[in-house]
């Protein structure tokens, strides 16, 4: 199960209910976590050759929306192990920037030296309730 970040939820409801602007980012990107995915997205991972993936999406449905379009293939672990991951997060930037949205992964994912991760299109649904 994923949630919302408190920033995105609070420009959502002060877009929402009191008419003040919220311009959506152009792109978003999936990041990785090695723990449980928290607000402050602290636990993002930082080794090597990984860098977060531009991700596209669906349109949304009854509520929730899918993606991404295609294959998401984040790059090899080379030179040293990302160890184990847990969770993902989606950004509004390809580096900083603010997190949007986070979850735990189905299992964890250990990934060593020359491993490649992937998320299968359609893989990542996000829902709102």
């Amino acid at each position: 199960m994923g949630a919302f970040s408190d920033d995105l939820e609070t420009k959502l409801l002060n877009y929402t209910l009191r008419n003040t602007g919220y311009t959506a980012p152009t792109s978003v990107w999936v990041g990785l976590c090695t723990a449980d995915p928290t607000e402050s997205a602290a636990n993002e991972c930082a080794a090597g050759t990984y860098a977060r993936k531009q991700l596209a999406f669906n349109a949304a449905s009854t509520s929730s929306i899918t993606g991404s379009t295609a294959t998401v293939t984040f790059p090899q672990a080379t030179g040293t192990s990302w160890g184990a991951l847990h969770g993902y997060a989606i950004f509004d930037a390809s580096a900083e920037g603010n997190m949007m949205y986070y979850a735990n992964l189905a299992s964890d994912v250990t990934v060593n030296v020359n491993d490649t991760v992937e998320f299968a299109a359609g893989a990542i649904v996000i829902t709102l309730d």
